[in-house]
């Protein structure tokens, strides 16, 4: 059986080693969830393109999103990075999450949790986000998803606590205050 999704992380590799990772998924027919690191940051946005190719899903913090484009909009960096990948996602921490299919900009804000440990955040948001894609959910779901998730390990010390199930998501938004996702075009 063959993978039908790569999430991708920092490689900490040259370009080489990037652009055949995305060869191989495209020539395979497996789609691409991309949170880059330092390494790939530093190609910029215009080689990286070119190096990737479109995919399915851009995860980045608000100061990843600023190395690539040069500005912190958000609404600009979501306009410009969604060349590279069908939905572009940008999380600002304790400020809520914005993501974009390319038509509509779909923003969030970050749940009332006391946080205790921030470490992990991003990766937890990344995961549930996915996930959510991956089990055939709309974008407003996916942030609700990567929410839950991402204050759910803040919450706790440590990065590799408390990730939660499918149905613990529900019930911990509830707790928390719930969601409400502001669609608006991009």
């Amino acid at each position: 059986m063959r993978a039908k999704w790569l999430y991708i992380t920092s490689l900490h590799s040259k370009p080489a080693m990037l652009e055949k990772v995305f060869a191989h998924a495209k020539k395979n027919g497996i789609r691409v969830a991309f949170n880059p690191g330092e390494m790939e940051l530093r190609l910029g946005i215009e080689r990286l393109g070119k190096i990737c190719g479109k995919f399915e899903i851009l995860l980045l913090n608000s100061e990843e999103a600023l190395k690539l484009t040069g500005s912190v909009d958000i609404h600009r960096n979501l306009q410009k990075l969604s060349g590279l990948a069908g939905i572009v996602v940008i999380t600002e921490g304790k400020h809520g999450a914005h993501a974009t299919d390319g038509g509509y900009v779909y923003s969030v804000k970050s749940l009332k949790v006391e946080p205790l440990d921030v470490t992990g955040a991003g990766d937890a948001f990344g995961s549930g986000f996915t996930a959510a894609v991956i089990k055939g959910k709309g974008i407003e779901e996916a942030l609700a998803y990567g929410t839950a998730n991402a204050n759910s390990v803040i919450m706790h010390l440590g990065t590799k606590n408390v990730l939660l199930t499918e149905k613990a998501i529900k019930g911990f938004n509830a707790k928390h205050g719930g969601l409400k996702v502001v669609k608006r075009l991009l």
